[in-house]
């Protein structure tokens, strides 16, 4: 895997992939059907596309090799940033943390 500016390449940038990521995306901060790209730069008690708590998103950082952004808000990691801890969340068995919205998800794609 190669990595440009810190953000793995190959993984999660493939067609299916980034349609499953744009799902979760517009379920989280998109419209409630699905149907919108949904926003990476939300804030509130979640934030970023995906709406992680501070800890979790730390947490995925560090174990995605994204460090970097550990102690970044979510909202404030560039969107190939987020897409990338994201996916490597999904593949690495913490898609449960998603659980109102990866099964819509799952089912679509």
């Amino acid at each position: 895997m190669t990595r440009v500016n810190n953000v793995p390449r190959g993984s999660w940038n493939q067609p299916h992939e980034r349609e499953h990521l744009a799902c979760l995306r517009s379920y989280e901060t998109g419209d409630a059907n699905g149907r919108t790209g949904g926003d990476y730069t939300a804030r509130g008690t979640f934030d970023g596309a995906y709406q992680y708590i501070q800890s979790t998103w730390n947490s995925f950082a560090e174990q995605s090799g994204n460090s970097r952004w550990v102690g970044v808000n979510p909202a404030d990691a560039p969107p190939a940033v987020q897409d990338a801890v994201t996916w490597w969340a999904l593949t690495n068995g913490h898609a449960r943390d998603w659980p109102n919205t990866y099964p819509l998800c799952d089912q679509r794609i």
